[in-house]
Order: structure tokens, then C-alpha cells, then sequence
């Protein structure tokens, strides 16, 4: 109880002191209109979301480039490393273009 009466003593002086610091710091404030405040919100909201969006759109594609990848590389293996070299083809040459047909 005593803490309390030494706490209230003469403090008059200083909340007027601090609420004249707290009127001037909030007066210096910028005054934004509610409408405003929303759209900003809504547009940081959708960029948080375009970003969110694109991070797992380059998960996803990197997660299908692994597995193709993967994939080629044992499809490779099991085939002997690719084709032989006594089932290479010969370059041919280009053909005419053929006429359309009617």
C-alpha cells in the first residue's frame, strides 16, 4: 500500500507531461483513409499469394524434372547406353517436297 501512495504522489506534472508527447507524436502520424489501409492490404495480400503461388510452381517443376531425369537415366540403362553401333542409321538425304494431293 505504501508503494501505491509513493507511486501517487505528485504525478499530475508528469502524465500531463507524457500525454502532451503521446498527442504530439500521434499528431505527427500520417491521417490514412480506412479504404486505403484495405487496399493496401489486399494488395500485399495478393502478392504474398503470387509469390506463395510461383514458389511451388518451381517446386513442382523441379520435383518433374528430377523424375524425368531419373527416369531417362534408367530407361538409358537398361536399353545398353543407347543404340548400337551396328543399328546406327545412315543419314539420308532430304526428300523433294511431294505435290498435294487432291
Amino acid at each position: 500500500m505504501k508503494h501505491k501512495k509513493k507511486q501517487s504522489g505528485d504525478t499530475s506534472s508528469a502524465n500531463a507531461a507524457i500525454g502532451h508527447f503521446l498527442m504530439n507524436t500521434l499528431s505527427l502520424a500520417p491521417r490514412v483513409d480506412a479504404l486505403e489501409i484495405e487496399k493496401m492490404f489486399n494488395t500485399h495480400l495478393q502478392d504474398v499469394l503470387l509469390i506463395s503461388y510461383l514458389a511451388n510452381t518451381i517446386r513442382t517443376q523441379l520435383d518433374l524434372s528430377a523424375k524425368l531425369a531419373a527416369a531417362t537415366t534408367i530407361n538409358t540403362a537398361s536399353t545398353g547406353g543407347g543404340q548400337n553401333k551396328e543399328n546406327k542409321r545412315q543419314p539420308r538425304e532430304p526428300r523433294e517436297p511431294r505435290e498435294p494431293r487432291e
